[in-house]
């Protein structure tokens, strides 16, 4: 029985008075056991009591006094006794529920009581606590009554067919449509003109479905005889959303009904999208209704299968499963048989359990809650991570004391009482006894001897790419390549001072027959001037052809020049394989070939500015190459640059290492990623441990 237990006024020995004829009363049986459900009007609050409760609660009759009560309720039950001290903690309790008839004066405070309640509950009007704070604004029975009769057919087991296909060929026809899908979806959420007036539309559409969505609940509730008497705006850690009231669903004896309400929020909104896929099909998103079915499609679908149905928040995939299972309050029992588990098995702890579950509720109730703790750590991190770079970001050291004293807070009401917990385990653990405590005294000196006098390398775990000197190869002249001197391995193979490639430029070979012909014409020119005797054209023709031979010594010249040697040293090809080169056609100029030293490699990391005070010329480093993790490579701190100029005090910086390849080891191609474990200056150990917390509260920010 849910509730406080208290005798409330009165004499405890006089009459109880009969139950109220106005309550709602629902027999439930769950794995056997059979509980009634009570709604107490007023309050629109549901208590649960066991059979021999029920029993007893149904002998009130305003007559019999609690002996006769307790010799009745043993004439009228074979299987379950009642006791004086049972019966008065029952009367109690149905007093403080307010399930019993009330005299005049008590209907009329309830009366007044009641018209406080209802302008508390006016338009508007905020309930409920700041990190889930409910706003009512209408009573939809009369609606619901007025359009129920008109859409029976939904319920039916041809009504939900009809939607399953319905939803089924609208999938189909997104995945044939994919690629429009995928190309509508940047356009509409990452298209970078979008501006106000598309967040605002998503957001208006995103609501709308929230309604249809809480209206299905509603229905589905009213279908099946519940009362919806409040739908409104909720507030759920500050994200507005919409709800509709169908606690009633606790009074459906039907297992399957509660399993329909649950599900009816999500099946309403993946048939509204279904209708939405076949409009987004015959439009374009660049239009108002085929913006607002894609923004449906997209928002409703994945609010109803991604947070709707998870099962881990106090959404509608939590009461799925809470009604599958037939274990009402599964979410916060969870929590506490597992924070129990914890405290008793790991902690070792003297606690009492919070309850007396049965062997199968133990093993739901400890994977839940874990999967629970585990979901929430994550999902709270997450967002504290995001939060705190925003607030320090922007408010610098005030928006990291108001960062830290929220969390605290947070920390605080979603732990409970484990604070207290872990004080009282260390207390036990270390100081219980003098032996301990002389233990824990002799550890924390050596502890804190180790902080101060203890100072090992700071390492610096970072990532890079490699990169190496390069030495480009130029085409002296427009030409084809028809030899490159090196292997499929990057290794050149001739000798420094050999050729490295060499080209074909048959447009120079073109000129130079032409010239050559153009030369042998000016021959037989000036031997026709001779016979003559003429002297001037045998002058023109003779200088034409000194002009001609210049042209094609210097042509020749160049095309002696179609070849680049070797240069001295040891080098590499940093470059395609050697036959994709061969026939390939470079401009004068282009880079042909590009030599990288064949023992020589580099690496660029990037750190910030709280790292790189540890970090100087010199400093030894290993590196782990990617595609390599076997081999590790040496390196030193080459140079230390800035990176960019950044607003603020948090300043980027490359660091280069140059990296050391020893004989017979193949160097690393350029542009390869690898892992970099950067040995730094020597510092105490107590700095060590502030380096992480350093780095997650970015306490170079606190100026």
């Amino acid at each position: 029985m849910s509730g406080r237990f208290g005798l409330g006024g009165g004499n405890p020995l006089t009459a109880p008075a009969p139950l109220r004829t106005e309550l709602k009363i629902r027999k439930l049986v769950q794995r056997g056991e059979v509980t009634y459900v009570i709604k107490e009007p007023d309050k629109q609050t549901y208590y649960r009591f066991s059979e021999s409760q029920h029993l007893m609660l149904t002998l009130f009759d305003g007559k019999k006094e609690p002996d006769v009560l307790i010799r009745a309720f043993d004439e009228a039950s074979e299987e379950y006794e009642y006791d004086l001290e049972a019966l008065m903690e029952l009367i109690a309790s149905a007093k403080n529920f307010r399930l019993l008839q009330r005299s005049k004066e008590e209907e009329r405070a309830a009366l007044i009581e009641k018209l406080k309640e209802t302008r508390k509950g006016r338009f508007l009007q905020a309930k409920g606590s700041l990190m889930n704070m409910r706003f009512h604004l209408h009573d939809p029975s009369a609606f619901f009554d007025r359009i129920l009769h008109k859409i029976q057919w939904l319920w039916t087991t041809q009504g939900v067919y009809a939607s399953l296909l319905l939803i089924g060929v609208a999938l189909f026809m997104v995945i044939l449509q994919f690629d429009r899908f995928s190309t509508d979806f940047e356009r509409v959420f990452f298209f970078a003109k979008q501006g106000g007036w598309n967040a605002l539309s998503i957001w208006m559409v995103t609501l709308g479905a929230i309604a249809f969505h809480e209206m299905g609940h509603g229905l589905t509730c009213r279908h099946f005889g519940g009362d919806v008497d409040d739908m409104g705006f909720l507030l759920l850690a500050f994200q507005p959303c919409l709800y509709a009231n169908v606690n009633d669903a606790w009074l459906f004896e039907n297992n399957r009904h509660k399993l329909y309400v649950a599900l009816a929020g999500v099946w309403i909104e993946l048939v509204l999208c279904a209708f939405a896929v076949f409009i987004w099909t015959l439009t374009d998103v660049e239009t108002l209704i085929g913006r607002i079915s894609f923004i449906l499609v997209t928002v409703a679908t994945a609010s109803s299968l991604f947070l709707n149905l998870n099962p881990l928040m106090k959404f509608d995939g939590y009461y799925i499963l809470s009604d599958y299972l037939e274990i009402p309050n599964l979410r916060q029992n969870a929590i506490d048989w597992f924070s129990y588990s914890l405290k008793k098995n790991l902690l070792h702890l003297n606690v009492t359990p919070p309850f007396t579950p049965d062997s199968r509720e133990r093993r739901i109730y400890f994977n839940y809650g874990l999967l629970i703790v585990v979901y929430l750590t994550i999902m709270m991190s997450g967002l504290a991570l995001m939060g705190y770079g925003a607030l320090a970001d922007t408010y610098g050291f005030w928006g990291v004391i108001f960062f830290m004293v929220l969390l605290f807070k947070l920390v605080k009401m979603m732990t409970g009482t484990w604070l207290t917990t872990m004080k009282e385990w260390i207390m036990k653990t270390l100081f219980s006894s003098p032996t301990r405590r002389a233990a824990s005294a002799s550890l924390g000196l050596i502890f804190l001897l180790a902080l101060f006098l203890w100072q090992p390398k700071v390492i610096i775990l970072t990532a890079g790419k490699v990169d190496a000197e390069t030495f480009a190869i130029h085409a002296p002249e427009s030409g084809f390549a028809t030899h490159v001197a090196y292997r499929n391995d990057r290794t050149l193979s001739g000798q420094a001072g050999e050729p490295l490639f060499s080209l074909q430029s048959p447009e120079m070979e073109l000129e130079l027959s032409r010239l050559q012909a153009r030369l042998e014409g000016m021959t037989i020119d000036r031997n026709a001037a001779m016979s003559q005797g003429n002297r001037a054209k045998i002058q023109h023709v003779d200088i034409e052809s000194n002009s001609l031979r210049e042209q094609i010594g210097g042509l020749k010249k160049r095309l002696g020049q179609l070849s680049a040697p070797i240069p001295i040293g040891k080098w590499q090809v940093d470059g395609p394989p050697p036959l994709t080169l061969t026939g390939r056609y470079f401009a004068r100029g282009e880079t042909v070939l590009t030599l990288v030293p064949m023992h020589k490699r580099r690496i660029n990391v990037i750190l910030e500015q709280s790292d790189l005070s540890m970090v100087h010329e010199g400093d030894f480093a290993r590196v782990r190459i990617a595609g390599a993790p076997e081999t590790i490579f040496s390196a030193t701190v080459q140079t230390v640059t800035p990176v960019t100029k950044q607003e603020g005090p948090n300043r980027l910086f490359q660091v280069r290492l140059e990296i050391s390849i020893p004989e017979g080891i193949r160097p690393p191609p350029s542009g390869l990623n690898g892992e970099v474990k950067i040995e730094g200056e020597r510092a105490p150990l107590w700095a060590h441990l502030l380096r992480p917390i350093r780095a997650t509260l970015r306490t170079d920010l606190w100026i």
